[in-house]
């Protein structure tokens, strides 16, 4: 009776611990997604950058080839030559055996300042 006790304390240890990794792995993911997503949109929230995307859709298309979904982007375009911040939230799903599926959040700043991009 001992042994089957510790038996299934091992397993459900076990168990918890793959969780938690997967949960890890999600949030470093997504927090990586997260930091492209707004250093890829900040540049081109200048209105002379001359790039076709939007910031909003250069924001998507990084988080996106992270494995992540872009939930917000707050990337205006701006023509002055001010700095500016751009921030964005994704999300992660990740399958949680015994959880069900999980959406690992992750949010990142990026501030872009076209005088600098100059060089100057």
């Amino acid at each position: 009776m001992f042994l089957i006790g510790l038996v299934t304390v091992g397993v459900v240890i076990m168990v918890f611990s793959v969780d938690a990794g997967l949960v890890l792995d999600a949030r470093s993911r997504a927090q990586a997604a997260a930091d492209a997503a707004a250093l890829g949109a900040a540049p081109l929230t200048f209105a002379e950058f001359g790039s076709a995307l939007s910031p909003r859709a250069e924001a998507a298309r990084l988080a996106e080839a992270n494995g992540a979904e872009l939930l917000t982007c707050v990337c205006r375009l701006d023509k002055s030559w001010k700095p500016r911040i751009v921030e964005v939230t994704v999300a992660v799903a990740r399958p949680i055996p015994g959880f069900g599926e999980a959406m690992i959040k992750a949010s990142a700043r990026a501030q872009f300042s076209p005088v600098d991009a100059l060089g100057r």
